[in-house]
């Protein structure tokens, strides 16, 4: 501000000197001669005046040093000779030169052209008129300024935002991938989990490195202390993944993974922005499923029976400070009807309602163990006679997951060579490597026999191919090596203590290619165990199972059961083959909860044998046969089953399949055989067809057709069991349904019995969720659920909720202005992005970043809310028919600290950017006052641009949501800011000023208006600003162009009273003022000059 005034007082200085020689000149000019009385004639010059309706003229120049020389009085910017002028209002006249040109006509008589020498001291206007299109980067110095040093390139630069906090991450040491493990990222440092990184890297480093890593250390360990003991760590932040290099002399043995597997980013890390929100401390959701059956047929009289005319199911589950409840009940009516009574309607309760039992759980999440109470069977089900308690380990009960297959391979090699990898022929890994100890993991086994081929090649020499083979044998059966899966229950069924029921079971990965398992029950009058042992071989599985039993009742049993399986290509004629064999004692019983005075009856034992084989056949023929035999031990005969099935599928869209079956009993006296062929074809992916026949009927006909098939909507026609030979015995349906986000709906209608039968069923599936005094309503709810309430200006809008890096948002279904959201998995980090949608793109809107890690049936709350926003529109021009095109500059905010200073807070979302008529349109703006800069046109470096403020204050009832700023024109408010120099230097007072105290202008807000109506009325009738150049060939290159007179007419003072009447006045104003000083020092006209000698 200080420099602004300090320029403006150097102009009101210059201005008045320039003005007092002018008005000096004019005096001489002007005043008759006291004894002559005609007055002398006095020549004017000739001023370029511009035509009411033309653009601004193109005066004759004066060029010395190259200068462009215009009117006398408008200062001069140095340009090529040829000009471009764009279209703008009367050119105003300046008062402060730099170079004094003389433009002239052409006389009658010649007359010698005058050229003035310029001034010493060059004074710039930061008002002069605008004649050039305003170059927005003509005050940025590369050196000190970049008006885009806040702009982010997209592909420049990529960096994952994330805050403080701990993280799991994937480990790579040495490019190889290890594993993953936690990690800390605080201030200053990222520290390390201690335990996890030896676990994974300790065995594999010498024991001095180890102990010197591990030796002394805490629970985490800084990433510069490893940097420091030599070993090279570094954090990739684009991919999320910690990065260590150990030396050879550190790590002698290197591991190789051949399949690095990579962590689901959005389960590993949360976006910038994002809120960390806890669990409400009680949470209850219900699923909901109500069904409706009217079925009518002639055979009952068409009497409408109330049995099943409806029927609610409703599963619940209720969380409480981290405790979880799970309870279900049905309500149905109809089975309280009792037609063949006198009394209908029962009055028991358990007629109306049925409650299936309560059970609670709390899950141990660091072990992945889950405690179950309340109504829990041996089995872990729920069962309303039952009271228990269960202690089980699962994979997605916590942190702990599955491992991967522990096998290794250690290869050898002194030289740099190429390590390729093959399994059953098919190369899974290849890399160039120098020359160590390297331990492979991570192999990719598929199911059956699988050969293991290593391939190491050394650069020098491509022949000397080394080769390392192992078979191994899978089976997706199978446990990783060391992993282990278990549950303990305890029940009493019936609330009976001496029917007390003890379980336990377990599963063991022994070996890379052996798992057991068994399985214990006791109970105090019966006890079984069973065994389970998969041993996967490379010429197939063997599955070995036994049991034994004892009760009071039936005294010892047992059973056992070899099984064979092996797996071979899907295209090989044999791709399949199963083989088992099983003896089964008649006293062997796996129930325990038998009473000891049961009577029980006995079979008798049973040999068992079934073999079951698939593969593919030429012609595109598939097949698959399976035969089984029982022989009860000591009777004559056996029980014998075979079937054949084939698959034909030659011509496209039209499959046939057949199968035959033969079976016979031990006390039939032959076999029975079966058949049936089928085939259908697809006319169109909604229309299909099919027929069928079992040889001993004539054939049915079936048909589908999908009449209706939307995201949300299907309505459907299936015609089934048609018969030629009597075309009405054969069934009908036809069915809609709709799934909703917040209902699913089902309505079928069937016939049958040639239209003596009909049935109508209506299903309604619904949820309903509850949580920190909010209530939502969802399709259905699996394990989690997200409240979301929007207030404030949100309120009522509407509400879209997505999973960072997965899916585009989803609406999510209100009710009583809450929205829900189901889709949430427990026991990992979720990270979700919530928008608030208003009804138009003015409207308050808002998103909004959370993260939290649920455990299963907890529920979350949350209220969102913003300020009410608005939208800014408003034109910037230079002159009334010049714009400010395509001028971008950024939108403050004006806040006050706790002292009472202004702030001005930038808003990335808040920036002005004009079109090429000089409009702007700005949304989300909320009430306050607003501050942004504009540099008027011709300003200098030097020159501080003009601090223009928007307030904004709707009033409390008002629904507007558009606010449009007058316009502002640059020139004028140049002129104005000039007229209230010249009163101020005059001593006049400024009644209201432009610019304030402050030195900023408040520009007033002229109208404000509905969205609709600012589409409608307002944006097409805005002013568009045309403008265009107009260049003017001059004739030749001498000091003096001299421009044809017709285009230019009047003097100064002319063009000034007709175009310039407020300047015009002033002048008179201060010519009156002026004169009498000036008559008193010019010399008379006719009096004699005194001179004084020196």
């Amino acid at each position: 501000m200080a420099a602004r005034r300090v320029k403006t007082v150097t102009a009101l200085v210059v201005v008045l000197l320039y003005a007092i020689a002018l008005l000096l000149v004019l005096t001489i000019c002007s005043s008759p001669p006291r004894e002559e009385a005609p007055p002398e004639v006095i020549q004017e010059e000739p001023f370029a005046t511009l035509p009411p309706a033309e653009e601004p003229p193109i005066v004759d120049l004066v060029v010395e040093e190259e200068p462009l020389v215009e009117d006398v009085v408008i200062p001069i910017v140095e340009e090529e000779p040829i000009s471009k002028i764009e279209e703008e209002p009367p050119v105003e006249e300046e008062i402060v030169p730099i170079i004094v040109p003389i433009v002239v006509e052409e006389p009658p008589f010649e007359e010698e052209v005058q050229v003035l020498p310029p001034p010493e001291e060059e004074f710039y206007s930061p008002w002069d008129d605008w004649e050039e299109p305003f170059d927005d980067f003509m005050w940025a110095d590369d050196d000190e300024y970049d008006i885009w040093a806040d702009f982010f390139v997209a592909g420049e630069e990529d960096y994952a935002l994330f805050f403080d906090g701990t993280y799991y991450v994937p480990l790579f040491v040495n490019d190889e991938y290890l594993g993953d493990l936690s990690v800390t990222f605080g201030d200053e440092d990222i520290f390390i989990n201690v335990g996890e990184l030896k676990k994974l890297v300790g065995s594999l480093l010498v024991a001095d490195v180890r102990d010197e890593l591990f030796g002394e250390v805490g629970e985490e360990l800084p990433l510069e202390e490893l940097n420091a003991k030599g070993v090279d760590a570094w954090f990739d932040y684009n991919l999320f993944e910690l990065y260590l290099t150990f030396s050879t002399e550190m790590m002698p043995i290197r591991t190789l993974s051949l399949n690095p597997g990579r962590l689901l980013k959005y389960s590993t890390y949360s976006m910038g922005g994002s809120e960390f929100i806890e669990p409400t401390k009680f949470s209850w959701y219900s699923n909901y499923s109500i069904y409706s059956l009217l079925s009518l047929s002639e055979h009952n009289d068409w009497k409408i029976s109330p049995t099943s005319l409806f029927t609610m199911q409703s599963h619940n589950s209720i969380s409480l400070f981290n405790v979880a409840f799970d309870f279900s009940y049905s309500f149905h009516p109809g089975q309280a009807y009792r037609e063949y009574l006198s009394d209908k309607w029962s009055t028991e309760i358990s007629d109306y309602l049925s409650f299936y039992g309560i059970q609670g759980f709390y899950d141990f999440q660091s072990k992945s163990l889950r405690l179950t109470f309340g109504n829990v069977n041996d089995y872990l089900g729920l069962s309303r006679d039952t009271i228990g308690i269960a202690l089980e380990k699962r994979y997605s009960y916590g942190d702990v997951k599955a491992k991967g297959h522990q096998m290794e391979y250690l290869v050898e090699f002194d030289e740099p060579s190429t390590v390729e990898v093959f399994i059953n022929e098919k190369s899974v890994y290849r890399r160039q490597l120098q020359a160590g100890i390297y331990n492979l993991k991570d192999f990719s086994f598929t199911q059956g026999a699988n050969r293991v081929r290593v391939e190491v090649t050394p650069l020098s020499d491509e022949d000397a191919t080394r080769e390392y083979e192992f078979d191994l044998g899978y089976d997706s059966r199978l446990l990783s090596k060391g992993d282990t899966l278990y549950t303990l229950s305890l029940s009493m069924p019936q609330i009976d203590p001496t029917r007390t029921t003890f379980r336990a079971e377990q599963h063991i990965g022994l070996t890379h290619t052996i798992s057991a398992s068994y399985n214990l029950r006791a109970s105090p009058s019966a006890i079984y165990l069973g065994l389970n042992t998969i041993i996967a071989t490379t010429f197939g599985t063997f599955d070995v199972l036994g049991g034994a039993s004892y009760s009071k009742p039936y005294a010892f049993g047992y059973f056992g059961q070899l099984g064979y399986r092996v797996g071979l290509s899907d295209d090989s004629i044999l791709n399949s083959f199963d083989l088992t064999l099983g003896y089964r004692n008649a006293r062997y019983n796996e129930q325990v909860n038998i009473s000891p005075s049961s009577t029980v009856s006995l079979g008798d034992d049973r040999l068992n044998f079934s073999l079951s084989l698939s593969g593919k056949l030429p012609l595109s023929i598939n097949y698959s046969f399976s035969g089984s035999l029982e022989w009860r031990v000591g009777e004559p005969g056996i029980d014998w089953r075979a079937s054949l099935n084939l698959g034909l599928h030659i011509i496209p869209k039209l499959p046939i399949s057949d199968s035959i079956s033969i079976s016979q009993g031990s006390d039939d006296a032959k076999a029975t055989i079966r058949g049936q062929m089928s085939l259908s074809y697809s006319f169109t992916p909604s229309l299909s067809a099919s027929t069928s026949t079992n040889f001993q009927s004539w054939p049915s006909f079936n048909a589908n057709w999908r009449i209706l098939n939307t995201q949300r909507s299907n309505l459907n026609f299936s015609l089934s069991s048609f018969h030629f030979e009597d075309p009405l015995q054969h069934q009908g349906s036809l069915s809609y349904s709709y799934s909703g986000s917040a209902f699913g709906l089902s309505v079928r209608q069937q016939y049958s019995d040639g239209f003596k039968r009909f049935n109508t069923s209506l299903s309604l599936n619904t949820a309903l969720a509850f949580a920190n005094g909010m209530l939502g309503i969802t399709r259905s709810i699996g394990e989690n659920f997200l409240l979301v309430k929007p207030t404030g200006a949100l309120k009522g809008s509407d509400i879209a909720v997505t999973k960072t890096m997965t899916t585009a948002p989803d609406p999510l279904p209100k009710i009583f202005g809450v929205g829900l959201f189901s889709g949430i998995s427990s026991n990992i980090e979720n990270n979700v992005v919530i928008y608030g949608v208003g009804e138009s793109a003015m409207s308050s809107g808002a998103s909004f970043v959370y993260d939290f890690i649920p455990r299963p049936r907890q529920g979350y709350a949350i209220r969102i809310s913003s300020e009410m926003t608005h939208a800014v529109v408003g034109t910037l021009l230079h002159t009334a028919n010049s714009a400010y095109s395509r001028y971008a500059t950024n939108l403050y905010k004006v806040e006050y600290d706790e002292e009472g200073w202004e702030i001005l807070v930038p808003d990335e979302s808040l920036y002005i950017f004009t079109d090429e008529s000089g409009f702007f349109y700005l949304d989300g703006v909320a009430k306050g006052e607003y501050q942004f800069s504009l540099y008027l046109p011709k300003s200098s470096e030097d020159d501080p641009p003009i601090d223009i403020r928007i307030n904004i204050e709707p009033e409390r009832d008002d629904k507007a949501t558009v606010f449009v700023i007058e316009t502002f024109i640059a020139d004028e408010f140049s002129q104005r800011l000039d007229f209230e120099n010249f009163d101020r230097m005059m001593g006049i007072e400024v009644e209201d000023p432009l610019i304030d105290d402050e030195g900023h202008f408040h520009i007033p807000i002229i109208d404000t208006m509905d969205e609709e109506t600012f589409w409608d009325v307002y944006y097409p009738s805005r002013a568009i600003i045309a403008s265009y150049h107009e260049e003017i060939e001059l004739s030749g290159d001498s000091i003096v162009e001299r421009l044809p007179s017709e285009k230019f007419s009047g003097s100064a003072f002319n063009r000034m009273s007709t175009e310039e009447q407020q300047r015009y006045i002033n002048m008179m104003r201060l010519n009156s003022i002026l004169k009498p000083y000036i008559d008193a020092i010019l010399p008379q006209r006719g009096a004699q000059e005194s001179v004084v000698a020196p």
